[in-house]
């Protein structure tokens, strides 16, 4: 049985297909959709953090947007290495970093790869424990715009970011903050 596939929803990669982590869950199509519309006037130029990565489909996502850069993270190798394979058969890979991290405990680690990052997206396991830890980290990122966490929409958790605001699809919720204009 072979992974699912994945589509490139739009840029210059748009309609491309990509392969799925097979651990990971991948963002709906319309979820991916929702976000980048929103940030359609940060993503040109921008450098993207795509943290627990899975398939990498958001940091390719930001890339064919026209986002100079994509840090993929991810704690399981498996998952790193199909963003990488997905990287490479988009003809992508030298505007990718990747790094292997399990956050937020490794956050301080990371979090100085990822200072350049203008956007950054997170999408744990919707049984994550530490949303806030993880959302804390992100708002400290120097030179961050906008920030995303896709969780549950039936999850207890709401962030502390000031100014967030939150949108449901289905079973995924985005709590997403402007920092930027």
């Amino acid at each position: 049985m072979s992974a699912a596939r994945l589509r490139i929803i739009a840029g210059h990669l748009g309609g491309r297909r990509i392969q799925a982590s097979e651990v990971s869950r991948p963002t709906q199509e319309r979820v991916r959709e929702a976000l980048f519309s929103s940030w359609s006037s940060l993503v040109p130029g921008g450098v993207f953090a795509d943290l627990f990565c899975g398939s990498g489909a958001m940091g390719l996502e930001a890339l064919s947007r026209g986002a100079e850069r994509a840090f993929f993270v991810d704690a399981d190798v498996g998952s790193l290495e199909t963003a990488r394979t997905n990287a490479r058969g988009l003809g992508v890979e030298e505007h990718c970093v990747f790094l292997r991290s399990l956050l937020p405990r490794q956050w301080q680690r990371v979090a100085t790869k990822l200072e350049s990052a203008t956007l950054v997206f997170a999408d744990p396991p919707y049984d994550f424990a530490d949303y806030e830890s993880l959302a804390e980290g992100m708002s400290e990122l120097p030179g961050v715009e906008s920030m995303a966490i896709e969780h549950s929409a039936r999850s207890r958790w709401r962030s502390s970011w000031q100014g967030a605001t939150i949108k449901s699809y289905g079973e995924s919720a985005l709590t997403l903050r402007a920092l930027a204009g």
